[in-house]
């Protein structure tokens, strides 16, 4: 790369002569040509092997490496790969559509799920990355934060603060176009999250971090939305049944309010979260189609939902509430290891 700065370098002189001689000019524009030319041949060879910040329909970029019409792909993964989350499908999907289409959106999107473990919070998370980037989870461009692993002590909330400012800031001016990922919130320091705000605001000022993605996970008001789930359930209705208005303020309301990283947060304050989404709790049915699909990912064996090794897997699994059994407590979280116990 050295050469090609040492062209722009002698083309920029050129441009500050003050007078330019008819040959000099002919030679000036022949350079500038040249260099621009060379220019967009090293960057579209570069980003051949290596990962680039690609526009949508960039005309220099050899590889879609971020994905922008990634719709179809995605909602066909939600379909296949996503059990009892409706509200999730239908949210998630639509948002992220409009958000990547948009070549100067206003300001990030911002999602806040919630609910138990095992409701498919970190698998949507891996299906969104997987989809909107060629490298997935490995990709630069991608970032899972673990709240334990990057924030362990509640006594450093400030220098936790500064670093992630300055973390999500470095990335930003590399690429507009960036995925971050909390996994676990609610055990982040009280605060530190606030470093935030300034990057999921409206902006006219910049712009590239206007085309982030954050996405922040976390087991808080889980049990409001069992409790809701089951008040359905109870009265007869379908889960399906079930809109985000039905438990979209409860999540809020707890999200401000209970122990965890938003906790009387500016970004709830400041309404910077544009979704905040319920992952219901998994009924056995559900459950047994995570089977399925582990079986037939992992060991390429295929097996009806309610095939009877299939039905005899989930119930080894734990059920609540008491006298109805009606929801696993761990979600599909424990399916991997049953699975391969019964396998093996």
């Amino acid at each position: 790369m050295t050469w090609v700065r040492l062209l722009l370098f002698f083309t920029f002189c050129l441009s500050c002569c003050t007078c330019i001689e008819p040959v000099s000019t002919g030679v000036y524009f022949g350079v500038t040509a040249a260099s621009a030319s060379i220019y967009a041949a090293t960057s579209f060879m570069y980003c051949v092997v290596s990962e680039c910040c690609n526009q949508e329909k960039s005309a220099i970029i050899a590889k879609n490496w971020i994905k922008y019409d990634a719709e179809d792909k995605l909602r066909n993964d939600f379909k296949k790969k996503l059990h009892g989350q409706h509200l999730v499908e239908s949210i998630v999907i639509k948002a992220i559509t409009k958000h990547m289409k948009d070549s100067q959106p206003r300001k990030a999107l911002v999602f806040s799920f919630h609910g138990w473990t095992g409701g498919g919070k970190n698998f949507v998370s891996y299906l969104i990355a997987r989809n909107l980037y060629h490298e997935g989870l490995k990709s630069k461009f991608v970032h899972v934060i673990s709240a334990t692993e990057k924030f362990p002590d509640p006594t450093k909330s400030n220098e936790y603060k500064i670093q992630l400012m300055k973390f999500v800031k470095e990335q930003l001016s590399q690429c507009g176009r960036q995925l971050f990922i909390f996994d676990e919130i609610d055990k982040v320091p009280g605060g530190v999250i606030d470093a935030l705000a300034p990057f999921l605001e409206y902006s006219v000022v910049s712009k590239e971090q206007n085309k982030a993605i954050f996405i922040f996970l976390s087991n808080t008001g889980g049990g409001e939305i069992a409790r809701v789930t089951y008040s359905f359930y109870y009265n007869g209705m379908n889960r399906e049944d079930i809109g985000l208005q039905d438990i979209e303020s409860l999540i809020d309301l707890h999200a401000f309010n209970e122990e965890g990283g938003l906790k009387k947060s500016s970004l709830i304050h400041k309404n910077l979260i544009d979704f905040f989404i319920p992952f219901l709790p998994l009924e056995k049915i559900h459950v047994q189609s995570c089977i399925v699909d582990y079986l037939q990912e992992k060991y390429n064996i295929t097996r009806d939902v309610n095939d009877k090794f299939v039905v005899k897997i989930a119930n080894q699994l734990d059920y609540f509430p008491q006298d109805s059994k009606v929801y696993s407590k761990s979600g599909c979280k424990k399916v991997a290891r049953k699975v391969d116990q019964a396998v093996d």
